[in-house]
């Protein structure tokens, strides 16, 4: 969900670096190279990362002893700066074998290795951060690879023994909120995610989280106050007006729902279809049957592959006696959604209704073909080859009904008045 972010990846304190190179630029002279130094730390704090690189691994290149550490250090720094990740974790990597390292190190190394998706590398680099500075915030980088990786419990452990020695961590209760949502864990996390409101009440992601806790746990009066007041304070984001219109219809509030996803849409004209779709389907509930329409045909434009706009849209057009739209609609709808029954057995009903009885039994005959093996299906198709003349047709349609549906008692009403 929204809160398991990673924050932009900040290189090793860039204070302790400048602070140790100006030790060796002290010194001087030597293999070190304290004038590429010198010129590699003014171009690194004016943010000429590439220069800064090039005029460290020129230092460098004249030798390294046991002053080193610190440029291997800085140099670490601008590969990650350039995002250059395998450099970056060899130079760290460099600076620790020279005994150089410390926590914060190990650290940059971890979300160098996150970078390049070696989530166990970076655990692992996490770890030993932790293990060198028991203080330091390394166990809420552990916890997003575990919660990367579905590890709940190990997770929750991980952030529970940070909380221990650092219970304003914001960042923590966030994760944790987030590790026992994602548990099942509704009661907990709705707790969670009230403390976390308090201390920051216009942070719109800790309200979507206890909307969704209210919503997991059916509590949905209460996930509608948290996604309300989210909203009244200006910070409603895209997924929080998603789930607002949603629970809406849930609560059958048509109109609520209708308002909430045409607020959505205005504020994200880029939101997916669906969205459009349930917007339409919220003012046909609501009875408000051209708003539904024009949501539909919205829909439609948006993604030409959703069936159900389509069908809706030739319901409607049946509803408002234009036939040959809605043969035209029911069609697309058949061939947006190849594998559904739904379109050809309503176009066969349509059918039926129009007197067309030949197109009524193919339409219906492609139902059955498609998987829908109702009854109705079989008695409507008998029915419409009937009326059509093909008595042979409707007789064969009749009893493959009558056996897959012997007791029906629509079938077996029409074989008696045939049998008559």
């Amino acid at each position: 969900m929204v809160l398991l972010r990673y924050r932009r990846h900040p290189t090793m304190a860039r204070g302790a670096v400048a602070a140790l190179l100006a030790s060796v630029l002290l010194v001087g002279g030597g293999t070190l190279a304290a004038d590429e130094a010198a010129l590699g730390q003014r171009a690194y704090q004016e943010g000429r990362h590439a220069e800064a690189a090039d005029l460290f691994e020129k230092a460098l290149a004249k030798g390294r002893d046991d002053r080193s550490g610190p440029l291997l250090l800085a140099l670490g720094n601008c590969r990650a700066e350039l995002r250059q990740w395998e450099a970056a974790i060899a130079a760290y990597r460099e600076a620790v074998a020279l005994k150089a390292g410390s926590a914060d190190v190990h650290r940059s190394i971890g979300q160098a290795q996150l970078k390049l998706d070696r989530l166990d590398d970076a655990l692992a680099s996490f770890a030993r951060a932790a293990a060198l500075d028991a203080e330091g915030p390394y166990e809420v980088w552990m916890a997003r690879i575990l919660l990367q990786r579905g590890d709940w419990e190990p997770a929750e452990q991980a952030l529970l023994h940070h909380l221990r020695s650092h219970a304003d961590s914001i960042e923590g209760r966030e994760l944790l909120a987030s590790v026992l949502l994602r548990q099942g864990r509704d009661a907990e996390a709705a707790r969670t995610y009230r403390a976390l409101v308090l201390r920051k009440p216009l942070e719109a992601g800790y309200r979507l989280g206890l909307a969704q806790a209210e919503a997991s746990a059916k509590r949905y009066g209460e996930a509608l106050d948290a996604l309300e007041a989210a909203e009244r304070l200006g910070c409603a984001s895209e997924e929080g007006l998603r789930l607002l219109a949603d629970l809406y219809l849930k609560e059958q509030m048509p109109r609520e729902a209708a308002a909430a996803y045409g607020r959505l849409l205005a504020a994200f004209p880029a939101s997916r279809a669906e969205d459009r779709r349930r917007l339409a389907h919220a003012h046909l509930l609501a009875g408000d049957v051209p708003a539904a329409r024009a949501a539909f045909e919205q829909t439609l434009a948006f993604d030409p592959t959703c069936a159900d706009a389509a069908l809706q849209l030739a319901q409607l057009a049946d509803r408002g006696d234009r036939p040959k739209q809605a043969r035209a609609l029911f069609a697309e709808a058949m061939a947006a959604a190849p594998r559904d029954a739904t379109a050809a057995a309503l176009l066969g009903r349509f059918e039926l209704g129009t007197g067309r009885w030949g197109e009524a039994a193919a339409a219906l005959a492609e139902a059955v073909r498609r998987g829908d093996r109702d009854a109705c299906n079989f008695h409507d198709r008998a029915l419409a080859l009937s009326k059509a003349g093909d008595r042979d047709g409707a007789w064969e349609t009749l009893k493959e009904g009558l056996r897959e549906h012997p007791f029906d008692e629509r079938l077996r009403a029409l074989l008696g008045e045939w049998a008559r």
